[in-house]
């Protein structure tokens, strides 16, 4: 993916192939585009029973690494599935020290439980689609005492659909997304409770 004004998309669910960077695993489930009408538009469905055999992983190769050194991440995701069902996505960073962590945001837990190698961070999302903006340099300080120096791998669990992940060089505002960055809501979903 090209590099744009502080934007680097790893996943658009738009397009010819959304999923071509990523490696589907899936037992019980499904992985696949679906069109969401809450925003009238496509978006990659992340579904099963277990959140260890269902999900999807950037890079593919587990031996490479993303080598992204921007400290923003930003997913645009709705969680789905049923009402109690938990949602977990991780992230592994390599810190100043060479070590690479797991930070794993997750809605099944309600405090940070910091690990040696990984660490917990609670997750809160709505029923409707969320933007979460995670600053991985602070993330990496709270959890592991570290400097964050870059981002190897993203896993994504069930149950969710995502419409775009990408990483930014700082936090942007609203105003200051690009269009096709923003979640865009249809009218007779504002209307709903």
């Amino acid at each position: 993916h090209d590099y744009i004004r502080g934007f680097l998309p790893i996943l658009y669910s738009i397009g010819w192939s959304p999923l071509k960077f990523w490696k589907k695993e899936v037992k019980n489930g499904h992985v696949e585009r679906v069109m969401d009408e809450e925003i009238k538009s496509s978006a990659i469905e992340v579904h099963g029973i277990n959140t260890r055999t269902t999900y999807i992983t950037c890079p593919p190769d587990p031996e490479e690494s993303l080598g992204i050194r921007l400290p923003f991440l930003n997913l645009l995701l709705k969680k789905t599935g049923k009402t109690g069902e938990d949602f977990t996505f991780e992230i592994t960073v390599i810190d100043d020290k060479n070590i690479q962590r797991r930070i794993i945001l997750t809605t099944f837990t309600k405090k940070m439980k910091p690990m040696m190698y990984s660490g917990f961070v609670p997750l809160k999302l709505s029923t409707f689609w969320d933007h979460i903006n995670i600053n991985l340099t602070t993330v990496t300080n709270e959890i592991f005492g570290a400097k964050y120096v870059e981002t190897v791998k993203i896993k994504i669990h069930p149950n969710c659909r995502i419409r775009r992940v990408y990483f930014t060089d700082r936090l942007y505002s609203q105003r200051e997304l690009p269009s096709d960055y923003k979640k865009k809501i249809s009218e007779e979903s504002k209307a709903a409770p």
